[in-house]
């Protein structure tokens, strides 16, 4: 999944395109479905990610975002513009979730990360015959450091931008009621929390080994070009 201050861009997106939404309300959307209780190790949640991102497969790129426009949008009286642009934050959400598996596991993309790897000194023994797939990169190197590039990219972002959302909005860590009522009282608080904190890590560490910057910018074209589609069709 997409981390949180990937989606708090994404929302900053959509407001300076749509500067009278709710921008309280769109940023709590656009994290809300990571807001689900999770168990001791992160392993299982309640309610379980097949439902708060509206799943119909294994992966959040099955993600049903179009059903959830139709049903919780488009044929939804909202009680106030907080609630619209909560609804449209969380939409937002699933879509860029969606378009973030899609992105990563490209066939293309993935060859380029093996490519650029094979130029590491000693990346050929590092890499043996390991099939040139994401899921063979995750299996040797780990998350944390698949997704680094990523990580200084978003701290970047972070130290550039203090009037992003991220920073205004998610890391005053208020507490919201969930419209959908999937989430339990104070679920959405707690997570802010423990999630919306500044980066621990320093935009100088970027390597561009993992994802490119240009990688990066294209994913966040498609995502918001996929909300555009969708919002405004």
């Amino acid at each position: 999944m997409a981390s949180w201050i990937t989606h708090a861009r994404l929302a900053d997106l959509l407001l300076a395109q749509m500067p009278d939404w709710d921008r309280v309300g769109l940023a709590v959307g656009s994290v809300a479905p990571d807001c689900n209780v999770e168990n001791a190790d992160w392993s299982a949640f309640a309610p379980p990610r097949e439902t708060t991102h509206w799943m119909r497969g294994q992966s959040k790129d099955t993600a049903d975002y179009r059903g959830f426009y139709e049903k919780h949008i488009r044929a939804r009286s909202f009680a106030s513009q907080w609630e619209r642009a909560y609804l449209l934050g969380y939409c937002a959400h699933l879509i860029a979730d969606a378009t973030w598996q899609t992105w990563l596991r490209d066939a293309a993309r993935v060859r380029a990360v093996f490519e650029r790897l094979h130029a590491w000194p000693d990346g050929m023994c590092i890499l043996g015959n390991a099939p040139e797939t994401f899921d063979a990169l995750k299996a040797i190197f780990g998350k944390q450091m698949l997704f680094s590039d990523i990580a200084c990219l978003e701290a970047e972002y972070y130290h550039a931008r203090p009037e992003s959302v991220y920073r205004t909005v998610l890391m005053q860590h208020g507490d919201w009621s969930d419209p959908l009522g999937l989430l339990p009282p104070g679920a959405i608080g707690r997570k802010l929390r423990i999630m919306a904190v500044a980066p621990a890590v320093a935009p100088e560490a970027f390597k561009g080994i993992f994802v490119l910057r240009r990688e990066y910018e294209t994913f966040l074209i498609c995502a918001s070009e996929r909300m555009r589609n969708v919002f405004f069709q």
